[in-house]
């Protein structure tokens, strides 16, 4: 019965992904002839490790990191030996005991853009396929980089209201788009989409969709318009 109900989910998720990917390939803009010509190259001189190299994606903090680290080292060996596609880009930390007296107390910092852009660079020069980068930067930037633009939280820009509310969230993501794209960063896991569906009255909000998406209004059709 176990192994039934296991074939079963694993065809159901089979079909949702094939789905999501026609989707997306029907969605995503049409490339010119270079940038085709390239990929299809590309793809064919890739052995198979290389292709599922592909599919991975490490992380790094945003702190200083001496070429000549263990880290560093770490690092490169994830480009040079297992092929990886990218990195996700977080900010940084500072070292602290595992027992803390002060429960208020954090261990996570801003990262700075110099280490962010120099770490990217000289990964990007040992990978022989170009690192495709990626951050959660839900409230621009600056939410996990000192010095860039910190936006308020995308509930807030969900519930801008008027003519104003799209042109707004559109120089969010330009701004947001022109500082990762500075510091190495392709793609940004963010905004959320989500919809916050329980009143407030009911306390039982989910926090994370609350402040980290744009749910205000309650409205599928408002939550659609901001993410376009």
């Amino acid at each position: 019965m176990r192994r039934r109900a296991s074939a079963y989910r694993s065809v159901v998720l089979g079909v949702v992904l094939a789905s999501t990917y026609a989707g997306l390939i029907a969605a995503r803009p049409p490339l010119d002839r270079t940038a085709e010509r390239w990929i299809e190259q590309t793809r064919k001189k890739l052995t198979l490790d290389e292709k599922i190299g592909q599919l991975i994606v490490p992380s790094f903090e945003s702190a200083y990191l001496s070429t000549d680290s263990d880290t560093f080292d770490e690092l490169s060996r994830l480009v040079r030996e297992y092929h990886v596609g990218g990195f996700h880009v977080f900010g940084a930390s500072i070292a602290a005991p595992p027992v803390l007296l002060n429960p208020s107390y954090g261990t996570v910092i801003l990262g700075q853009p110099f280490s962010a852009a120099s770490l990217v660079n000289r990964l990007q020069a040992l990978s022989s396929v170009p690192l495709l980068n990626t951050a959660d930067f839900e409230a621009g930037v600056g939410f996990r980089i000192s010095g860039a633009t910190v936006f308020p939280r995308q509930m807030a820009m969900g519930a801008i209201a008027g003519d104003a509310a799209a042109r707004l969230v559109r120089e969010e993501a330009r701004i947001t788009a022109v500082e990762a794209r500075a510091i190495g960063v392709h793609v940004n896991f963010a905004p959320l989409a989500g919809r916050e569906q329980q009143p407030a009255e009911s306390g039982h909000q989910h926090p994370i969709v609350r402040r980290r998406s744009r749910s205000r209004g309650h409205t599928g059709g408002r939550v659609r318009r901001r993410r376009a």
